[in-house]
This record gives structure tokens, sequence and C-alpha cells, in this order.
């Protein structure tokens, strides 16, 4: 799972800029998708399986520069679980929004990315080339 994250970011951190939303959830499965604007296709499609517990808005945009997503550290961990009662056999990741205080939380067994344009636009000069 920590390879799947490392490239989510880096892939991401390619990106001017990227907004996420909820694609869909099925009681089991989310998918969140992203991309440089929500109108268009997702550039990036990941799917947390097995969720137990999540915590987060429907839409919300992402700082580019730098990471985005990461496993729960131990004290979060400890806090959301005394809160939630998250079952052993889950992770906890957290996702950080940009220009909110505090982060999103999704308790799944496993993280896939779906999807991922090899080709990612890095300026915007091009997304307007492409929608012109």
């Amino acid at each position: 799972m920590e390879k799947i994250l490392e490239q989510i970011n880096r892939i991401v951190k390619k990106m001017p800029c990227c907004d996420f939303e909820i694609v869909g959830y099925n009681g089991h499965n989310l998918l969140v998708g992203g991309g440089y604007s929500l109108s268009y296709e997702h550039s990036i499609v990941i799917e947390f399986e097995g969720v137990f517990f999540m915590t987060l808005n429907s839409e919300w945009s992402i700082d580019t520069t730098t990471d985005f997503l990461f496993f729960a550290e131990n004290s979060e961990c400890t806090e959301i679980n005394q809160k939630y009662r998250i079952e052993q056999g889950y992770t906890l990741f957290k996702a950080v929004a940009e220009d909110l205080a505090i982060p999103f939380y999704i308790s799944a067994k496993n993280i896939i990315l779906k999807k991922a344009h090899t080709e990612l636009i890095t300026d915007l000069s091009q997304l307007k080339n492409l929608v012109d």
C-alpha cells in the first residue's frame, strides 16, 4: 500500500491543480476521482476497498506542491478508534485538503489506483489548447 500512496502523490504533484470528488460508494468500496476540473474527465481515480469508516466532503481541492494522501499517524489512529471503534484489519488513510483546517480520514482494507493518465498535463495552457 505504501507504494500505491507514493505513486498517487507523485502523479498528483505533476498537475498544476487538482480537485477531487466522490465518484461512487456502494456500501463497501469508495471511488474518488480527481483532475484539473470536475467538469472534465478524471485524470486519476482511486478506489478504497472494504471501507469501514470515512469523513470527507463530496468535493475538495488539494495543494499539488506537496503530498496529500498519507497513512494516519498512530496518535490519529488512536483518537479515531476511540471515537468510532474501527475494527482490526483496517488501515486509516489521511487526506489533506487545501484550505481546510482538518484532514479527511478513510478506514479501508485496501487502496487501488484505478486510473491515471500516463501523459499528465503540467501546464494550464496545454489544457486550454485541448478545450479550444
